[in-house]
């Protein structure tokens, strides 16, 4: 009966492990939203010139959208050479360009709070793109606190002053540029990478905050496809190691 009971245990921890797995929250994912508390930024619509922006932009949605964030090579406008989104991407995204103008002191903030209660293991992934030739004061750093707790660091951009990066844009026109921007010592370009890192604690409200700035008509940053996860995988592994061992024993 002993061993039943431990089997049985067991196999509630992995039920609630693997209950637990997977997408907690997320937004501008196919233009859609889970668990989003909100989303406040008071740059939104902020900036007079239409080349500057910092805010969410959707293709044939949006008035007007800085065309340092939007890649028009394969129809629109075949020459252009500068450009993240393409055409075929129509949902929502966050773009970013030229932040230090009359509008604003150049350092521009916008938050996302979500609702993550109950959930352990928490990582963040976020698609990021980035292409201009930058300076090093260009920046963007993602961070996090959960219930209004100390404020950590998520992704943190730099710029390499010695380098240069290939691009190609969609319609197939190969730039090259110097300067570019890193994250983790992974160039970015104009195609959108995954990256993902762990959040540290739990909490009933997690709050993402991302910070910019860059002083050029010409540099975009652009992210799409924000997830909280949560990967209790050694969990999972220990419980299921555990089981394992002892339905052994039991056979035995």
């Amino acid at each position: 009966m002993k061993r039943l009971t431990t089997a049985t245990l067991l196999l509630s921890l992995l039920t609630f492990s693997a209950a637990q797995a997977g997408v907690v929250a997320f937004d501008m994912v196919n233009s859609d939203s889970q668990n989003l508390i909100s989303h406040t930024n008071a740059w939104e619509n902020a900036f007079s010139s239409a080349g500057d922006g910092f805010q969410k932009y959707q293709r044939g949605v949006s008035p007007t959208i800085p065309f340092a964030v939007l890649d028009d090579s394969i129809s629109v406008f075949p020459p252009d050479t500068l450009g993240i989104i393409d055409e075929t991407n129509t949902d929502v995204f966050f773009g970013a360009t030229d932040t230090v103008n009359g509008d604003s002191p150049g350092l521009v903030s916008a938050n996302w709070l979500f609702d993550v209660s109950g959930i352990t293991d928490l990582s963040v992934s976020i698609d990021i793109g980035a292409m201009g030739d930058f300076e090093t004061s260009d920046f963007f750093e993602w961070t996090y606190s959960i219930d209004g707790g100390a404020t950590m660091s998520l992704f943190s951009s730099t710029v390499d002053n010695d380098g240069s990066q290939v691009y190609t844009m969609a319609g197939g026109a190969v730039v090259p540029l110097n300067d570019p921007m890193l994250l983790n010592g992974v160039l970015l370009s104009n195609i959108l990478q995954t990256f993902t890192a762990n959040i540290a604690g739990t909490g009933s409200e997690l709050l993402l905050t991302l910070t910019v700035e860059t002083n050029g008509g010409s540099e975009g940053m652009v992210f799409q496809n924000l997830v909280v996860n949560s990967e209790p995988g050694m969990l999972l592994l220990l419980g299921a190691g555990l089981l394992g061992l002892g339905f052994a024993r039991r056979r035995a």
